[in-house]
């Protein structure tokens, strides 16, 4: 004869056999699935579970990102480098100049990276999406200017590939 577990054991030993057999939280699966002149294309899950697609470039310790979040209305944008020192939460002045066009300027939030740098984020709303894709795909360069941040460097990034780059991208955001 086998002994029989009161009712209260046998739940609490069937939880802990659940829990013990539960995936653990799952990390980001995003991959890279295209590139073009020094930008690449991404798409997946991060961490949390939501699914994004994006672009970015890379160089010198510093990396730019524009992100689409599901569900999300605008673009995040992501400046992120391996001299800066910020804390989560601060706010600082940014400026992109596409060219010799009229500046973009914003307060962009502070925090980190998965990889422990410092870096800033801002948005770029529905209703500047489509003026703001037409110079980024347009321009040859970007001008990213720190301007409340006199020891920071003025970031000057490479266009080219940004029109094939940024199809990619929105076929990813089509399939979301």
């Amino acid at each position: 004869m086998r002994p029989r577990l009161a009712a209260p054991r046998l739940a609490a030993a069937l939880l802990a056999l659940a829990l013990a057999l539960a995936p653990a939280a799952a990390p980001a699966q995003v991959a890279v699935f295209a590139r073009a002149g020094a930008w690449e294309a991404f798409g997946g899950t991060t961490d949390d579970g939501k699914r994004l697609c994006g672009i970015s470039t890379s160089g010198e310790g510093s990396w730019l990102g524009v992100k689409y979040f599901r569900g999300d209305n605008g673009f995040t944008i992501q400046l992120s480098s391996t001299d800066w020192t910020v804390k989560d939460g601060e706010r600082v002045k940014v400026i992109m100049r596409f060219d010799r066009l009229s500046p973009w300027s914003g307060a962009a939030t502070g925090f980190h990276m998965s990889d422990g740098d410092a870096a800033l984020e801002l948005e770029i709303p529905a209703d500047k999406l489509a003026l703001w894709l037409r110079e980024f795909r347009q321009s040859k360069t970007l001008l990213v200017e720190f301007p409340e941040a006199p020891d920071v460097e003025d970031w000057k990034v490479d266009l080219a590939g940004t029109t094939a780059i940024t199809d990619r991208m929105i076929a990813c955001m089509d399939r979301l």
